[in-house]
């Protein structure tokens, strides 16, 4: 007749082991403008949206410098505003940065208009109208585009914080300068003057779109300044 022999101390836990392969099949995706059959690649890793630059473009000096993930710096030649449609039920405006050879949805686009990545099913879910636009997963040689954090710039800020902090009314004054505006009875009236049709086309089509983005809202207060437009230099829209 068998025993069952028991033995003192503490039972050893068994191991899971697991085991790795190289994915068949790139894991990104790929989304397309329908209005231009242009395949952007959803890329939450990137800081910012990118659009390839032309030869046009890329003859003229570089404005600034982005860094991908691999520590490559990449040239910048502007912006330009687009107006996206994915089959979600509604239109996208958004302003791009001109810099790489394909075209990016970044994390800040796809947090705005409240869109979810889903690579299991190869679509782009639009959280807020619900629809989803199925995209195509491909092998993108494209590394995530970040904002560089160690420009001259920013040591500034960081030598200097209270630039970029709201102002507290409960921390003590550090000098003793006052200013005073003395106003009186209603607002100064001046009579309007007219814009030249091509810019105040111009003007409305700017304040809608900040609008539109959530920049501005309309004002309830008297007061008003005249608008001056002058051409910016390197502009590309």
């Amino acid at each position: 007749m068998r025993t069952t022999m028991h033995m003192a101390g503490k039972r050893s836990q068994q191991r899971i082991m697991a085991t790795y392969s190289l994915p068949k099949e790139s894991r990104r995706l790929f989304i397309r403008h329908w209005t231009t059959n242009i395949s952007f690649l959803v890329d939450t890793g990137s800081d910012v949206p990118l659009i390839p630059a032309n030869v046009y473009q890329k003859r003229n000096a570089s404005q600034q410098t982005l860094f991908a993930a691999n520590s490559f710096a990449i040239n910048l030649y502007g912006q330009k505003k687009l107006t996206l449609n994915f089959n979600l039920r509604r239109d996208f405006m958004w302003i791009f940065l001109i810099a790489v050879s394909s075209p990016i949805l970044g994390a800040d686009f796809l947090h705005y208009f409240e869109l979810v990545l889903d690579l299991r099913n190869k679509c782009l879910r639009d959280t807020k109208t619900k629809p989803q636009s199925v995209g195509q997963l491909k092998h993108a040689n494209l590394h995530s585009i970040q904002i560089s954090f160690f420009t001259i710039y920013h040591k500034l800020l960081k030598e200097f914080p209270s630039i970029t902090k709201l102002p507290n009314s409960n921390q003590p004054v550090k000098h003793n300068t006052v200013h005073y505006i003395i106003t009186e009875g209603p607002p100064v009236v001046t009579k309007p003057r007219r814009l030249a049709l091509d810019r105040l086309k111009i003007a409305k089509r700017e304040f809608q779109n900040m609008m539109h983005l959530g920049h501005l809202r309309h004002s309830k207060s008297n007061y008003t300044s005249p608008l001056h437009m002058v051409p910016k230099k390197g502009t590309l829209d």
